[in-house]
């Protein structure tokens, strides 16, 4: 009865032991973070400017040759102006309602110290003056060149198109020669200077400049 009783007791236990639940820990290890990319520029650091960048948030102030209206509201407008002026080293281009309701170009000959303003994107063309001489060739055979003084009269063209400057002169007996001016130099619009005599020549982006043979 004592081996019985004994082999009960062993096989109550064997049953209790099994019907047991076994837990398992698991342990779920967290992704490393992903660190952020640094900016360029610390903020409230100014960014270089880098010849032939264009550079958002950064105006230029003072050392202005001259300002005016973009034909359309585009920085690039203002830096393909500054490149066709070799005394022009940097511009700042003003957005729409910045200062006024159009955009506006401001050609500098000089490269101002940077400020930071939302108002403006600003550029460096180069870090001084190009050369410009009067045997710089032009468009059509004209001298890159402004013939200053001599002038019968001054008008604006109805496209930016210096054979139509010429075609006037040509028309107009007392013209002798001619300046076309590009457009955005002295108006958004091209104008043209008929000469009775041909002034001082001076080399200059702004201009082309020609002759009318007379008979």
């Amino acid at each position: 009865m004592l081996r019985l009783s004994l082999l009960g007791a062993l096989l109550i236990g064997g049953a209790l032991a099994c019907t047991q639940k076994t837990t398992t820990t698991t342990t779920t290890t967290p992704p490393p973070a992903t660190a952020s990319p640094a900016p360029a520029t610390a903020p409230g650091e100014i960014p270089p400017l880098d010849p032939g960048q264009i550079v958002n948030g950064v105006d230029l102030p003072g050392m202005d040759m001259r300002s005016f209206i973009p034909t359309a509201p585009d920085p690039a407008l203002c830096q393909r102006a500054c490149e066709e002026d070799p005394r022009c080293l940097a511009f700042s281009y003003v957005r729409p309602g910045a200062s006024g309701v159009n955009a506006r170009c401001w050609l500098k000959e000089g490269i101002p110290t940077a400020n930071l303003d939302d108002c403006c994107h600003s550029g460096v063309v180069r870090t001084e003056p190009a050369g410009q001489t009067l045997d710089d060739a032009g468009e059509d055979g004209l001298a890159r060149a402004n013939y200053v003084g001599g002038d019968i009269r001054g008008f604006d063209l109805e496209a930016p198109d210096p054979a139509l400057c010429r075609a006037a002169c040509e028309a107009e007996e007392a013209c002798v020669g001619f300046t076309y001016v590009r457009p955005g130099f002295q108006s958004s619009a091209p104008r043209c200077w008929l000469k009775h005599t041909l002034g001082e020549p001076r080399g200059d982006a702004c201009c082309l400049s020609g002759t009318v043979e007379r008979p």
